[in-house]
């Protein structure tokens, strides 16, 4: 919501809940929820009640976060311009730590939480230049814009088309359509990372081997 609150449903058929919290609900939690009911408004097969003044109890137990390391979490702030919201803190931590250690990883949070900021967070975060980011069309100066907010200023290149190329970047942003042609030049920068946005992008029904 734009006041920074989350606006939640909750609960299974026959009984839903909705209320408003400050804190992010993370997927698979177990809830105990608290509040006076302020409305009931009827569904099919069950009802809705509106809670005034609800809020959260998480049962740790059912769902436990990931070990990340004070150390990541500092370093991902200090690595932006902005303050990030505390569930990106978490999720660009974790993702700074797993790259760290050499790894790979997957953030799958919902549109609109910032996975473009958590990224870049990390990155910026480990100095992983160059780095490529791969993403649809519509999507490159987005990224070109997100990149600004980091404390250190990196040279970005958005690549257009195979005609101009402008390799010498510590960003290069790539669209889908045409990185297969940029295969060679793109493997010989070195890159010390590489993003994929919209991954599932990446899925071919006729894989090619060229």
């Amino acid at each position: 919501r734009e006041d920074g609150t989350f606006s939640v449903l909750a609960g299974e058929k026959p009984a839903l809940y909705w209320f408003v919290t400050k804190d992010p609900i993370k997927l698979g939690a177990k809830l105990a929820m608290h509040g006076t009911v302020a409305k009931v408004h009827k569904v099919p097969d069950g009802s809705l009640t509106g809670l005034d003044g609800g809020n959260l109890e998480v049962d740790q137990a059912v769902y436990a976060p990931r070990p990340v390391e004070p150390k990541w979490t500092e370093a991902v702030q200090r690595a932006m311009s902005r303050p990030l919201f505390h569930y990106q803190r978490d999720g660009a931590a974790w993702l700074a730590q797993q790259l760290s250690q050499g790894h790979g990883a997957i953030l799958c949070d919902d549109p609109g939480l910032g996975k473009t900021t958590q990224s870049i967070s990390a990155i910026a975060a480990l100095e992983l230049w160059p780095v490529i980011v791969v993403c649809p069309t519509t999507l490159k100066f987005n990224w070109a814009r997100e990149f600004e907010w980091s404390r250190i200023q990196p040279v970005v290149s958005i690549i257009e088309s195979t005609r101009k190329v402008n390799l010498n970047a510590d960003v290069i942003i790539v669209n889908y359509d045409i990185i297969k042609q940029l295969e060679i030049p793109l493997a010989e920068i070195g890159a010390k990372a590489i993003v994929f946005d919209e991954a599932h992008l990446l899925k071919e029904n006729f894989p090619s081997t060229t």
